[in-house]
């Protein structure tokens, strides 16, 4: 049916359409899709978690990673950690810098509760599951309460003057009882757009049964069989003033998809959410690990990143993230601003941009309106289907993913079109760089290939890796 909507001669785009290629109804955004150049904006919001997925970086012991943006701590579940550069010596030190207080509070929280990890295998277990819950889940077992009030309370004992924001959210966690798990319903309900289920997408029932009770509830890695207890208090419990949730959370976003398929394909009796939470719990490990034994220290900073510059320049970062900064600044004050948190060299970069596509004309379907632009529409459609159908065969997914995918066509076609124009922008992003002094780029790249369908953003994200300092080599890396 959405297929034959767009085919048609006759179709024009409603103002909702609009909206979804914009993702916003600014004047300035507005007057850009119509002929006026404009810039982009972000509402303030809370995310319990990344909305974008966790990428396998590289970091080293005895070295500085600054990650500003930083939101949770995936960088640190998803990378590896590789021997000290010569000369260098001690753990990682993880400097996050971050403008949201909660993002820092709940960080600071889950951050304590894996230092606070038993050696004892059996109660580890539990207490991994214990993190997970407070980290992605909307609801909690037995258990999860204790091991979090044991956290905030070894913060709260801290002489440590935190941010006033961090401190309000700390205090009022610690002297939140409990939040019901009716009320975690309830707000899960309120959070949830209907149109974004991704139910539709799974072929297996056992599957489509499990995704259907994550995207109703939102709970994740409850362990054992008496189901939740109550609340994620870090979720539905906050102070007057805090930033709402954002819709349609969800793991997938966040977690690799690849992976996830990969235990699907090896453990045939699991479901979705149990290889999403087997690869989870294998990730969480390995950073309570690093936690516990002292490979790994965590700093966290809120902060506007503009307002640490030389802060951040002082610590000698040997490698940062940006996270999607460059969407929410002008581009050539991103560069200039990263240069300088570089000035000492040896540093390299990492970021991306989920927004870019918002900005560049020719990467919706909405950007081909007119009667007369209807055959090329119908190929458009065509030419995304069999790119959605040869990946899910190339990619081992045809098994698990229903074709052609039950979504809109904007979707698809946005997803294909994005591949034909991504590395000039990417060419531009970087030529901005190179107006201001030397730029060299290790890869632009494309991820979404790899995105999970079943996540609600992050189709189109391109990611980089890049540095500033012309004594840096990237010819050792492969080519993207």
């Amino acid at each position: 049916m959405f297929e034959m909507q767009f085919r048609s001669k006759m179709y024009e785009p409603q103002p909702s359409d609009i909206l979804k290629r914009l993702a916003s109804a600014h004047p300035d955004k507005l007057d850009w899709y119509y002929g006026i150049n404009g810039h982009p904006y972000s509402d303030h919001i809370r995310h319990s978690f990344s909305n974008q997925a966790y990428r396998k970086e590289v970091l080293h012991q005895g070295t500085t990673h600054v990650a500003v943006g930083f939101v949770d701590l995936g960088l640190l579940l998803e990378g590896t950690l590789q021997e000290p550069p010569t000369n260098h010596s001690g753990p990682l030190h993880f400097v996050g810098v971050e403008l949201s207080s909660y993002a820092v509070a709940k960080t600071m929280v889950v951050w304590e509760m894996l230092k606070q990890s038993p050696r004892d295998p059996a109660k580890k277990e539990d207490h991994m599951h214990f993190i997970l819950q407070a980290w992605f889940s909307s609801t909690w077992s037995q258990g999860t309460a204790r091991a979090l009030n044991s956290a905030i309370s070894a913060l709260c004992t801290i002489k440590e003057k935190y941010h006033e924001e961090v401190q309000k959210l700390l205090r009022h966690w610690v002297g939140t009882a409990s939040v019901s798990v009716a009320n975690a319903r309830r707000e899960i309900a309120e959070s949830t757009t209907d149109a974004l289920s991704s139910i539709g997408h799974l072929l297996k029932k056992r599957d489509r049964i499990a995704l259907a009770q994550y995207e109703l509830t939102r709970d994740f890695a409850i362990h054992g069989q008496d189901g939740p207890a109550c609340g994620n208090i870090l979720m539905h419990s906050c102070p007057d003033g805090t930033p709402p949730v954002a819709h349609d959370e969800t793991i997938f976003s966040a977690f690799n998809w690849f992976d996830i398929l990969k235990i699907l394909r090896e453990k045939k009796t699991a479901s979705l959410m149990k290889a999403a939470e087997l690869w989870a719990l294998d990730r969480i490990t390995k950073v309570a690990d690093w936690a516990t034994s002292g490979m790994v220290s965590v700093e966290l900073i809120c902060a506007p990143i503009e307002t640490v510059v030389p802060e951040i320049a002082a610590r000698r970062p040997w490698t940062m993230s940006w996270s999607n900064l460059c969407d929410y600044i002008d581009l050539s004050d991103f560069h200039s601003m990263a240069r300088d948190c570089s000035r000492n060299g040896d540093t390299i970069h990492y970021g991306y941009s989920m927004n870019w596509v918002l900005n560049v004309y020719g990467v919706f379907l909405l950007d081909y309106m007119g009667p007369h632009l209807s055959t090329l529409r119908g190929k458009l459609i065509e030419q995304a289907n069999e790119t959605v159908r040869q990946k899910n065969k190339a990619m081992e997914w045809s098994q698990y993913l229903r074709f052609p995918p039950p979504t809109n066509p904007i979707n698809t076609t946005s997803h294909f079109l994005a591949m034909t124009h991504f590395r000039n922008w990417g060419d531009y992003f970087f030529g901005l760089a190179r107006e201001s002094g030397p730029c060299t780029v290790a890869n632009i790249e494309h991820v979404g290939i790899g995105v999970s369908p079943l996540s609600t953003t992050g189709s189109n994200t391109v990611a980089f890796t890049w540095t500033y300092d012309p004594l840096v080599s990237f010819n050792a890396l492969p080519e993207s």
